[in-house]
């Protein structure tokens, strides 16, 4: 589990780096930013709970 999370925690950062820098910028203030960031919220939110159901089931079958 160490090293999946060693491999995933810089993507992570990356995309939390580049998320927090667009919404911060002046292209995220006019109409084609707030479309951009709805679509992404869009496809990203329904990705959270099939990874937290996969991390639980890997932590009460595999360890």
């Amino acid at each position: 589990m160490l090293i999946i999370g060693a491999l995933i925690i810089p993507f992570f950062i990356y995309a939390l780096v580049i998320h927090i820098k667009f919404s911060r910028s002046e292209n995220s203030k006019n109409e084609k930013g707030k479309i951009i960031l709805a679509k992404s919220a869009k496809y990203a939110l329904p990705i959270i709970p099939v990874g937290w159901l996969a991390l639980e089931l890997y932590h009460q079958h595999i360890i």
